[in-house]
């Protein structure tokens, strides 16, 4: 199940752990245990879980920015990855684009229809990749110089 969230999702392999997690969260929660009628949260704690808050694996979102040196026109949320539930507080487990890191945050809004890029692609860039892509954007433009003078001949 967790291999099939993450290919769903084109979430790295790096991550495996926030799926493997994901699913016993949503087994521990949802799943009906064989020659029972309940889950394991209801056999433990006597009652139905809630499942409400459930949200799709690796599905873009927007986390509140609660900086205090937050300027007026700064932006009030970071966009991120929703990558599961936060293990030791009630919460969501989310990858910050803007910080390259993983964070547990209560103030999280999720947009399930939307699928992210990959995160890997959003790693901080080092000084080899700028020179890299720097090289292919010169490429680009040299061979989009070449063929506005083969069109203009």
């Amino acid at each position: 199940m967790a291999r099939s969230m993450m290919n769903e999702r084109n979430i790295p392999q790096t991550y495996w752990v926030e799926a493997i997690h994901t699913v016993v969260h949503i087994l521990n929660k949802a799943h009906l245990r064989p020659h029972s009628d309940k889950t394991p949260y209801e056999l433990w704690f006597g009652r139905p879980a809630s499942i409400k808050h459930f949200k799709v694996f690796g599905s873009k979102c927007y986390i509140k920015n609660n900086d205090e040196n937050i300027g007026k026109y700064d932006d009030r949320d970071d966009e991120g990855i929703f990558l599961g539930y936060a293990t030791n507080s009630k919460g969501y487990r989310c990858y910050n684009k803007r910080l390259h890191k993983l964070v547990d945050c209560i103030d999280v809004k999720v947009d399930e229809e939307i699928p992210v890029r990959n995160i890997s692609s959003d790693e901080p860039r080092t000084k080899d990749t700028v020179e890299d892509e720097d090289e292919q954007v010169q490429g680009l433009e040299r061979e989009e110089f070449e063929s506005d003078e083969d069109m203009n001949t």
